[in-house]
């Protein structure tokens, strides 16, 4: 049994779903993915699309990724490096307390890192040990260094495992552990309150995980770090507590410079270029599925490019009608003007001829009948 593109399509409308960074089409490959797990979904058709949402909604090419991973499931490759951003200064929260780690106990620290084993699967982190690293871990630590750039630590470290890698590519993802040595008294940093400083450790082990504790731990593979400035500081506090932070400040180290920011100005930054990041840049021959047809982008463009011509014409017509519209007004106007201007000089000149001699009147009177001047202008006017 497997579904077709009509239960996907049923589905998605049953739970509202917004195709943005997916298509309906990896909804029903990852239905059909999703019908292994048949003691959970029992065959239904809105769990298993619920299921493959979830995945989807991580990753909108998960289901593409796990082909291209099972594909290479028997294939043998070469252990890889990466690196990674790992941590950063800033208040912690854990189950049991709340600790601070400044870049002061960061830097003596970061040398017990070399060597540390990298783990992968559902291992916690209090379970690597010596004695059991070699049986654990999936790789080991390189290097821990400061990235002065992004001012937070980052690590590199080679990863033997094919499982691990193929996991890595659909989490790229890291958290780090570590223990404390010496400490200090607790406090408050940037209005978070801790219960005590670490000012001295070291680190156990790397972990390729889905949900990393600091949000910007990634990995990248063959040194390919992105070029960024990131802040140096990360807060951690529980829901009920976001409201108290509305007013909060951060010092940032931005390429030497410190300067503060508000708390709420890093937030929009952050929430502005993820929603960058999110946005996908079609080819011409990439094709988008509308109303069950698939259309290409090109086509979508001479569409646009068509209505848009069409517009711009109508909008011409329209202004070319105006402007004729408007000369007639004027040229009314301009007529209206010398009409009126006509009629203050012959009535001016009417009584000026009505100030002078009778014989004056006469002659000149004469000359006008024989022009028919003087029957015209009453005539005109109503004299």
């Amino acid at each position: 049994m497997a579904f077709t593109i009509d239960d996907a399509k049923s589905a998605a409308i049953q739970l509202n779903v917004e195709f943005t960074d997916f298509s309906l089409k990896d909804l029903l490959t990852g239905m059909n993915v999703e019908l292994e797990h048949k003691d959970i979904t029992n065959g239904d058709p809105i769990k298993s699309a619920e299921i493959a949402l979830a995945h989807l909604k991580e990753d909108g090419k998960y289901y593409e990724k796990l082909a291209k991973m099972e594909e290479k499931q028997n294939a043998k490759d070469w252990a890889k490096v990466y690196v990674a951003k790992t941590i950063e200064q800033g208040v912690c929260e854990y189950e049991t307390e709340t600790i601070l780690l400044k870049n002061d106990a960061l830097h003596q620290m970061s040398h017990t890192f070399k060597g540390r084993p990298v783990i992968y699967k559902d291992y916690q982190h209090d379970s690597v040990n010596p004695e059991n690293m070699e049986e654990k871990a999936v790789g080991y630590v390189a290097e821990c260094y400061y990235n002065e750039l992004s001012g937070d630590f980052w690590t590199k470290f080679i990863v033997f495992d094919d499982t691990a890698k193929d996991a890595i590519k659909l989490s790229p993802y890291v958290s780090c552990a570590y223990v404390g040595t010496e400490f200090g008294q607790g406090g408050t940093w940037h209005n978070v309150a801790y219960d005590r400083e670490i000012l001295n450790g070291e680190f156990t082990h790397l972990a390729i995980v889905a949900k990393p504790r600091y949000e910007d731990a990634k990995i990248y593979e063959n040194s390919k770090q992105k070029k960024e400035i990131a802040p140096m500081f990360k807060i951690f506090q529980k829901k009920e507590e976001n409201k108290e932070l509305k007013n909060a400040v951060v010092e940032i180290d931005n390429k030497g410079q410190k300067e503060e920011v508000s708390l709420s100005d890093l937030v929009k930054n952050y929430q502005n270029t993820q929603e960058e990041e999110k946005k996908e840049k079609l080819n011409g021959e990439d094709e988008i599925d509308i109303d069950g047809k698939k259309v290409s982008v090109n086509a979508l463009i001479n569409c646009y490019k068509k209505a848009n011509a069409m517009t711009n014409a109508e909008d011409e017509e329209e202004d070319d009608d105006e402007e004729k519209k408007n000369a007639e007004e004027e040229e009314k106007k301009k007529e209206e003007e010398e009409k009126q201007n006509a009629k203050k000089v012959f009535s001016n000149n009417i009584d000026l001829i009505k100030k002078e001699q009778s014989n004056q009147i006469v002659e000149i009177g004469s000359v006008w009948s024989d022009k028919k001047g003087l029957e015209d202008g009453k005539q005109a006017f109503s004299i």
